[in-house]
């Protein structure tokens, strides 16, 4: 019983740095030094950390065996829980949106589009892209079962690619390519819900449901599929090929391999992680906005905005502190409520 309680350390812990890896992916932070490093760090390597949040999710949401009934009732909870912490969001960033002009630039059509594919801020796609893939993920399973949903998954995640990473292979399929502008007429890209986000949330599930692989098989596996990757993003990059540059192929096995080994690392769970992970990833774009604007009012543009390692630090440690202090004091109000 004690081994099952400390089984997900390091999934807890690695919530928090996947977060950072997002914050790590809108800053940019070795750009004012090199920008071959930064690539490799921004573009390639923090891209596990989306791929991450989605298996975490499939691991504990999708990877049981209950019976329909209460299987239908975890996802519709979850939903309707992160639909709340969606709301919340664009709440928070409401302002932002309204400065920037954003209701006026954008239709009806659109703003609807982005509160149901694209996310209203342009880190919050996560959110519902989180929801559109458990429903479609835990449809399929729970409808067509494990092989038939692995074929659906796997094909979905192929037509993302070709609209992502690989786009530039379609300039000599013009048919195909046409059907990707009306794709994208409906959402601005294929890291989704649909397209992306399944793959992820049913290797997560897989992982839960089946045999874990042994710390040696998980680092070899690791470092030939990290190897592997890096070679195939370098290569993308070097022939212009992406429209963007969330999804690879290596990135799913990358991800298998990264995922099983964090299952090894025991100790005290820390369900903090979660909540902290949650509000850096939700407020870290509001914290560089403010960051830019103290920096300005100071005239430290220089070292707080252009140095873009310094801005990644201090953003992240404002963030994470922020963070912590939402999730204590969350904590604190629980208990206040408990006693009262």
């Amino acid at each position: 019983m004690e081994s099952k309680t400390k089984e997900y350390a390091g999934i807890d812990v690695f919530r928090v740095v996947a977060a950072v890896l997002v914050a790590a992916i809108h800053i940019s932070p070795l750009a004012s030094y090199n920008e071959l490093a930064d690539m490799a760090l921004t573009k390639i390597a923090a891209r596990t950390a989306v791929p991450f949040f989605f298996m975490t999710t499939g691991f504990f949401l999708l990877g049981g065996k209950e019976d329909e009934r209460r299987r239908y009732e975890h996802l519709k909870q979850f939903c309707k829980k992160t639909g709340m912490i969606y709301v919340w969001a664009i709440l928070l960033y409401l302002p932002v949106n309204i400065y920037t002009g954003y209701f006026q630039k954008n239709s009806v059509g659109e703003i609807v589009r982005d509160l149901l594919i694209n996310g209203t801020f342009y880190h919050l796609w996560y959110l519902p892209a989180v929801m559109l893939g458990v429903a479609v993920t835990g449809w399929l399973l729970y409808t067509f079962g494990m092989k038939a949903t692995w074929k659906c998954v796997l094909a979905l995640y192929l037509a993302g690619l070709l609209g992502d990473s690989y786009y530039g292979i379609l300039h000599n399929l013009p048919i195909v390519r046409s059907i990707y502008e009306i794709i994208f007429h409906v959402c601005n890209y294929t890291r989704n819900g649909l397209f992306f986000a399944p793959v992820y949330l049913l290797l997560g599930a897989c992982i839960k449901r089946g045999r874990k692989c042994t710390v040696r098989e998980g680092t070899i596996g690791l470092c030939i599929s990290s190897v592997l990757l890096f070679i195939e993003a370098f290569w993308l990059h070097s022939a212009e090929l992406p429209r963007h540059d969330s999804m690879y192929i290596m990135l799913v096995p990358v991800m298998y391999f990264l995922f099983s080994l964090l299952l090894h690392v025991r100790g005290r769970r820390r369900p903090k992680c979660a909540d902290i992970a949650l509000a850096v990833y939700v407020i870290h774009p509001l914290v560089i906005i403010g960051m830019r604007g103290a920096a300005k009012l100071i005239h430290q543009e220089k070292l707080l905005v252009e140095n873009s390692l310094i801005q990644f630090v201090s953003v992240t440690v404002v963030s994470m502190i922020v963070a912590a202090g939402w999730s204590y004091s969350k904590k604190w109000i629980g208990k206040r409520k408990l006693r009262s």
